[in-house]
């Protein structure tokens, strides 16, 4: 999935667990939402790390992301860890829904895969449907 889609889901799934975000949260959850593809160099995080490593694996795994994401309920409190938890575990679900799936319990051989292309109509109209629906619980 495109960084957008990424983005919009774990905005829309915070706006049903939060009512509302400080704008330094807001960016916390882009970024969390997003990190993920750290690994992915054509990505927009990727872009700026270029990491030598394969993509969706170990930065797609909740064996990763859950001790992560504790480290930030320790330093920044439990409503960074739950945001940190929606944006990983968000990027990680929609990416299972591809096509290319991802190793979520890497280094597991165990893939889920869907049937999403990334970057098709498919998932531009996915993406129509996160929108709307976050617009519709906009207060």
């Amino acid at each position: 999935m495109i960084w957008l889609t990424h983005s919009v889901f774990a905005f829309l799934i915070s706006k049903l667990w939060f009512n509302e975000l400080s704008l330094t949260q807001a960016i916390f959850l882009f970024f969390a939402s997003v990190f993920p593809d750290i690994d992915n160099k054509k990505s927009l995080i990727g872009k700026v790390f270029k990491l030598n490593i394969k993509h969706r694996e170990i930065f797609h795994s909740l064996i990763f992301f859950l001790p992560l994401s504790y480290v930030f309920y320790i330093f920044l409190g439990e409503k960074y860890f739950v945001l940190f938890l929606i944006g990983s575990v968000s990027h990680i679900l929609l990416d299972s829904l591809t096509k290319s799936g991802v190793r979520i319990l890497y280094p597991m051989k165990f893939r889920i895969k869907g049937f999403f292309k990334t970057n098709s109509f498919s998932e531009y109209l996915l993406l129509f449907l996160f929108l709307i629906l976050l617009i519709f619980f906009l207060d």
